[in-house]
Parts: structure tokens; sequence; C-alpha cells
């Protein structure tokens, strides 16, 4: 049975990143705006080791190790009970793990609220990341046709700058097929589009389970997701009706965490196969101004593509610099 109507419903899935989710969950727990639900869901979490509890942590936050000092498989479940205690908003979820695109679909099964927002469990907000969505909804009459959206250019712990090709000078239902401009964690969906539509995170396009054989690009479903989104928009309301707004929040705390390690297959995965996949699914959009630009995809993301490897590698550059100038310190 679906809970009360609330405004937000916020949605953090959970697997191997329990070092983080103190923090996380505290943050979003000290809100401002208070009339939302939070859902953890535990992707099968086999815990984090000792060695990783202190990794890329905040010298501001005191961070309560002994949350993690229970079986490795028990770590997320005993941070979730230790922070929320008996704070009625937070619902714990566990799953067999499946993969984080699996773990989102199972959480917006259970999603109550109007609006809808993913945060990742290894990054936190401020008090007042959810009053200024409130602020921006207030700004506009029809709230129907908008995509409240923010960009963060850095990261707030190193302070690498995010890659600025990812944001075309207008954003559309189109190219939003091509650009990750919006991610899960950057903008609010409306939960009855996602509902009416049956709008699914791709399990293909996510990190999961070792499935290599399915993969077909990893770190891909939040901008499929968006695409998908914003073209049952379109659908809904008309195309030109989408209000894409636009505004600063500089609430969303995203945490650049060792990438040297992580970034080690994501190439492994035929580009070919991806490129192929995208035409395939804007083909078949119901919207002609994405299915015309269906048979250019190919020679503009190889170009796109080359940038982003040029910025991956100095990413994990600079990543290599920072680790060494903390091991020194």
């Amino acid at each position: 049975m679906k809970n009360q109507k609330v405004k937000f419903s916020i949605i953090v899935p959970v697997c191997k990143t329990e070092q983080y989710l103190e923090q996380c969950l505290q943050s979003i727990k000290n809100q401002d705006f208070e009339d939302f639900e939070c859902i953890v869901i535990n992707d099968g979490s086999s815990g984090v080791e000792k060695i990783m509890w202190d990794k890329w942590q905040d010298d501001f936050y005191v961070k309560n190790n002994s949350l993690l000092e229970v079986n490795l498989d028990q770590q997320c479940l005993n941070i979730f009970n230790s922070i929320v205690g008996q704070d009625k908003r937070f619902r714990y979820i566990y799953q067999e793990n499946q993969g984080v695109s699996i773990a989102k679909n199972n959480a917006l099964s259970h999603c109550n609220g109007e609006w809808i927002q993913v945060i990742d469990s290894d990054d936190w907000i401020i008090p007042d990341f959810l009053q200024k969505y409130i602020d921006i909804l207030n700004k506009f009459e029809n709230h129907l046709t908008l995509v409240p959206y923010f960009i963060i250019y850095q990261c707030y712990n190193t302070l690498f700058k995010l890659k600025s090709n990812y944001e075309p000078k207008k954003v559309t239902v189109a190219n939003s097929f091509i650009y990750p401009t919006l991610m899960a964690w950057n903008y609010i969906q409306r939960n009855e589009i996602i509902q009416k539509y049956n709008l699914e995170f791709e399990p293909r396009l996510g990190p999961g389970p070792k499935r290599e054989d399915k993969i077909i690009k990893h770190g891909y479903d939040d901008t499929m997701f968006a695409a998908k989104y914003l073209e049952a928009m379109a659908i809904e309301y008309g195309e030109k009706n989408i209000n894409f707004a636009k505004f600063n929040n500089d609430g969303y705390m995203y945490r650049d965490v060792d990438l040297v390690g992580k970034a080690v297959n994501y190439d492994n995965i035929s580009q070919s196969n991806f490129i192929d996949y995208l035409q395939t699914e804007m083909s078949r959009s119901p919207l002609k101004s994405v299915s015309k630009i269906s048979t250019s995809i190919k020679p503009w993301y190889n170009l796109w593509y080359k940038k982003n490897l040029i910025s991956r590698i100095k990413k994990l550059y600079y990543t290599a610099l920072i680790r060494i100038k903390s091991s020194v310190n």
C-alpha cells in the first residue's frame, strides 16, 4: 500500500560505499525542508574493509567508525538504524546484488513523492538543498512542464573541474540522448510521468555484477533515463512546451573518490556496439527531432569521445597527484 503523498522522494542506492553513508544520510535528515521521504536501497552490498574507512573523507566531518565495526554485510543496515532512528520518513530496502540501475528501479516502485531526487551514497547535501528546489518551483505557475536542473562544475573535495563539454548551449530532448548533461542527481523528475510511461534505468548501461557480455556501456544509464524522461514529457505536453529551468543549487556535494582503481574496464566495452544501440533507440523515437538525427550520431559521438578521453586522462593524472600529496602529508 502506498503511503501518503510527499513533495520529494529521495533515492539513495548503496553498494560498497558504506564509509560515506553516515554523512550522506545525516545530511538528508538535516534538511530544512522536511516534506520528503528517503528510500535507502541496499544493492546486496558486501560492505567495506577497514583499510577503506578513511579514504577520501572530509576533515570537517567527524565520522563514527564504530558504525562500521559489524559484519561487513550488516554495515549498511547498522548505519541506517543508527542515523535514522525513529524517523519514519526513511525506509530501508535490501535486494540481492543486481546493479545500481535495478536498485534505482526497485526504489522507484516504492516512491510516493511528487518529485524524484537521486543522491549517490558517496555524496551529501547541505541543509537548504531541497528548499532551493521549492524556491525555483515557486517561481513558475506551471510545474507540469518544468524541468529544474543545476550543473556542478567541480568536485567539492578535490576541486577537480568536471567536463564542460557535457553541457550544450541549450538543453533539448534530442541532444539529451547524446550529452550527459542531466544525471540522476542534478535534476528532479515528476513521479507521475515516470509511472505513466513506465520509465526505468537501463541495466545494460549501468555498473553492476559481472555480466560483461550484456553490458553495452558503463555509466550511461542516467543519461538514457533523462533522455527517455524528456521524451515522455514531450509526448505528454509537446516538445516546445518543456521549460528547462537551470538554477544555482550549490548544495549538492559531489565527492571525487579514487577513480584510479575504478576506471579500469570502461573502455573494454565495444564503442561501436554502444553507438549502434544509441542509433536504434533514437530512430525509434516518436519525436522527429530525435529520430532525424539518429544517422548522424556516429561521427558526432566519435569526435566527442576523443575529447572526453583526453579529459579522463587528465582526471586520472590529477587524481594520482592528489593521492601522492595526501600520502606525503
